[in-house]
Order: C-alpha cells, then structure tokens, then sequence
C-alpha cells in the first residue's frame, strides 16, 4: 500500500512518528474526517502490524468481522497477530446475523444487548489471548460508541484503558472518532475523555498548542 495523503498531508508519516520508539505518549485518540476513517483505520493497523510488528486487539464498531478481514485482505494487512472483538451487532441486523454464522477462534462477538461492562470484560479478555510484549489495542470508533452509551459508560471505559496502559500490560491504545463538531452532542465526551489519553490528535486539520495536534 502506497502512503495515505489526505488534503495534501502525509498521513502515514504522521502515525510514523507518533509511533516511533522512545516516546512517551503510548495512548492516543484521533480526530479524522467522517468520509475518510476507514481508509485511516487500515493505515493505523499496516503501521501497527507490517511497520512495527506489533500484535493486538482490534474492536470494530461500524463493520462486522468478516467485512474487516476481507478488506484487510485485500489491502495485504497480515491478520495472523490481531485478535477482533466484533461490536457491529448493536447498530446492525445484518451484522447480528454474520456474527451467527461466524465461529473464528481469533474474533469474540458481543450482542446488540451488551453492557459496557461486557466490553470492558472482552477487551481485558482478548488483551490476555495475544501472547508475547509489544501489544496494540485499536478501538475503531469512539463516536460510534457514542451514540449506544452515556458519557459516563465510555469514560469508564477510557478510565480502564488507560489503567491498562499505566499497567504495561498493553503498549498502545488508539481510540480514534471524527471530530466533535461546535455545540454538538458528541462535543461533552470528547472533553471527558481526552484527559484519560496522552494526546489528542487531529491528523488533518492544522497543529493545536495545549498538548493536543
């Protein structure tokens, strides 16, 4: 796969350097276009896993399992280091429906019922499954997950992630969601998340001061 350039930007360089060795912020939450996440998704997951070799956890909300190991496929992403955890169930029939038919040992599916306790308990779960160090855990769309769960819910799940980091047992957790738009809905969580990460990222609109990109 060719670098990824978005409004003139290299976005493959900037996870590059976000990345690299040595530094100090191990957790991230990015801010990316609506229209262009998923082509962002599978250029976070070919750095993780191709660049660095990392193994990790990856947790899909808007796409069920077997659309994101086709496409990961297609696009020559190596699957044989990433456990899944498939959440698509609780916006989609269709989805609810792949999740029966599937039966991958490397892929646990949460019903549409699910608590964010259950989410937590997977997640804690599946970081246990990938063997060895240099661990990643991607979380696909935080604003998806907006739309299911009070603030409170995703901040304790933010709150567990980042005990998770502090804890070492986990190198990386990327949480990425579009960015919150002025006086939106979506604005109140990203505020109370962003002090549960070590940087807020916006990898297409200009450089912020603050501690934030």
């Amino acid at each position: 796969m060719p670098d990824l350039i978005i409004k003139g930007k290299n976005i493959t360089k900037q996870l590059e350097a976000h990345f690299e060795s040595g530094s100090s912020d191990r957790s991230f939450l990015f801010h990316v276009p609506a229209e262009r996440y998923f082509d962002v998704n599978l250029e976070l997951v070919k750095v993780l896993v191709m660049h660095h070799q990392y193994k990790g956890v990856y947790i899909t909300f808007n796409k069920p399992y077997t659309v994101i190991k086709s496409l990961l496929q297609h696009h020559g992403i190596s699957q044989a280091n990433i456990w899944f955890i498939d959440v698509s169930a609780i916006h989609s029939r269709a989805s609810a429906m792949e999740q029966q038919q599937d039966r991958s040992q490397k892929c646990v599916h949460l019903p549409p019922t699910m608590k964010i306790t259950d989410l937590i308990k997977a997640t804690n779960d599946a970081i246990h499954m990938v063997p060895g160090n240099n661990k990643f855990l991607f979380l696909e769309s935080l604003t998806t997950l907006s739309f299911y769960f009070p603030d409170e819910d995703i901040v304790s799940f933010a709150k567990f992630l980042s005990g998770v980091v502090d804890d070492e047992k986990i190198e990386w957790v990327i949480m990425q969601s579009t960015p919150p738009a002025k006086n939106a809905s979506t604005s109140s969580f990203h505020q109370k998340v962003a002090p549960h990460v070590h940087r807020v990222v916006s990898l297409v609109e200009p450089q912020k001061k603050g501690g934030q990109q």
